[in-house]
């Protein structure tokens, strides 16, 4: 959990020290924003709180679909995503 009472869905370690955290959507249509927004949040929000470098976190937009309009979004803006039948 963040200091702001936020709570990411997943907070993955990797084994060489890197983390990835992780956003899961059922579905996330051409308008909806508020999956990206909270990949975007947690993806900056994890390192500031564990003082990590930027370099070393991840973040993820999972769902079984996302619209296309989203995954770019997604590049944009530096969260990876993946679609999960």
């Amino acid at each position: 959990m963040f200091a702001s009472g936020d709570a990411a869905n997943l907070v993955l370690t990797m084994p060489d020290g890197r983390y990835i955290t992780v956003e899961v959507e059922v579905d996330v249509g051409s308008a909806d924003l508020p999956g990206l927004l909270q990949a975007i949040k947690y993806r900056y929000m994890f390192p500031v709180q564990e003082q990590l470098p930027l370099d070393n976190v991840q973040g993820y937009l999972v769902a079984k679909r996302i619209a296309p309009e989203i995954k770019e979004l997604c590049q944009r803006y530096g969260v990876n995503w993946i679609e999960v039948p």
